[in-house]
């Protein structure tokens, strides 16, 4: 229940904020397109920096204090973005955001990990997984219903109230303290060899290359998606954010069903699937004319999203042990915040070339690089158990 409830507050608030946050730059700072691009991508940016230095410090017992602080504050950012009379001070606290993401994201999926037995880990994963899929579900319904009574700037001001649960529930974790307190933790001399042997780990490189991948052009949905179908469809801003709800409608029945799918076609064929769905839905989002397509594209991009950060999830878990688990998770998140990061750069320097709608479907030849380490893994004598 404890991880069910904090996945899903912590879900809610990332999709509530995500496809307003750059209508808000657009509509209410008055920011050009091609700028909107680069202030999304500073979260990932401080995200990214913070991730391989968290990993390395943070060790078992340091798990938990760091949850519920990083939740605190990436609770607070929406409010401190509505309350913002300047960008400069939107910057300032996209940062903070940042750097925060760092911890929470970091942590989180260590925490969850950990206090089950290993037995017990892919259940964790997909239970929490899901949890936060509901909650990506729920946001954008929220925001669908209360941008037009509140606007986008008190919509952003609301989603802190319901982020604010995070923390709250994250205090429930506190009795598995002493359980995670008694892990070993290596020595941090000892931290780049540590480092460089999870990034040769097949368990841990094999999911980072197709996370950064995936997050490349969840970056750029999130950037430019809601954007492209205001410029391109005239959409409202309550059917933006409505269409970002069927996107992940699909992503939590994706993953309803993830367990007995994994089960029949094991790690890698997932992994396939997800990637080859995301590469034509993306292909296609920025090219169709007609608006029905494109709501189908649009949401199928769900189906990628609800299969792949699971599965990648999983191998990095399977292939850590406990004291190495928050490290291979923070290389891991490091490869989603690059891509996240180098998806809406990559738009920002292409819509002057090619537009904003063919700049989009360009990106999809990214998933191409997650196909190629899939492959690897599959030919490798060194593949996983069940890929």
């Amino acid at each position: 229940m404890l991880i069910f409830a904090y996945g899903l507050t912590q879900g809610f608030v990332i999709q509530m904020v995500g496809p307003i946050f750059p209508l808000f730059l657009y509509e209410d700072l008055h920011i050009q397109v091609s700028q909107v691009g680069i202030i999304v991508a500073i979260l990932s940016i401080f995200s990214l920096i913070g991730k391989i230095p968290l990993g390395i410090w943070i060790r078992p017992k340091h798990l938990i204090p760091s949850m519920l602080l990083g939740s605190a504050i990436v609770a607070l950012m929406p409010l401190a973005y509505a309350l913002s009379p300047s960008t400069e001070l939107v910057v300032m606290f996209r940062v903070i955001h940042g750097l925060a993401t760092a911890v929470t994201i970091t942590v989180n999926l260590a925490v969850v990990t950990s206090v089950v037995k290993r037995e017990y880990t892919q259940k964790a994963v997909v239970f929490y997984s899901t949890s936060f899929s509901a909650g990506l579900l729920a946001g954008p319904l929220a925001a669908t219903f209360l941008v037009p009574f509140l606007g986008i700037r008190y919509s952003l001001a609301f989603s802190s109230t319901i982020a604010l649960i995070a923390p709250f529930v994250g205090i429930g974790f506190l009795k598995y303290r002493s359980l995670l307190k008694d892990q070993p933790a290596p020595e941090r001399k000892l931290a780049l060899g540590r480092v460089l042997t999870l990034v040769r780990s097949l368990g841990v490189a094999v999911p980072s290359v197709v996370i950064f991948a995936h997050s490349f052009l969840l970056g750029t949905m999130l950037a430019y998606g809601s954007l492209y179908a205001k410029i391109a469809f005239k959409l409202e801003d309550s059917q933006i954010t409505l269409l970002f709800f069927g996107l992940f409608t699909v992503s939590l029945v994706a993953r309803l069903g993830f367990t007995k799918l994994l089960s029949l076609i094991g790690k890698a064929g997932v992994l396939t699937i997800g990637l080859i769905a995301e590469g034509l839905s993306i292909a296609l989002v920025g090219t169709i004319t007609l608006l029905p397509l494109f709501i189908v594209s649009f949401v199928a991009f769900g189906i990628a999203h609800g299969l792949i950060f699971p599965t990648s999830t999983i191998l990095v878990a399977d292939s850590t042990s406990v004291d190495d688990r928050t490290l291979g998770n923070s290389i891991f998140l490091f490869s989603f915040d690059l891509g996240q990061l180098a998806g809406p750069l990559a738009i920002a320097s292409m819509i002057a070339l090619f537009g904003i709608g063919h700049s989009i479907s360009i990106a999809s030849a990214i998933v191409l690089l997650g196909l190629l380490s899939v492959f690897y893994l599959r030919r490798s004598n060194n593949c996983l158990k069940s890929c």
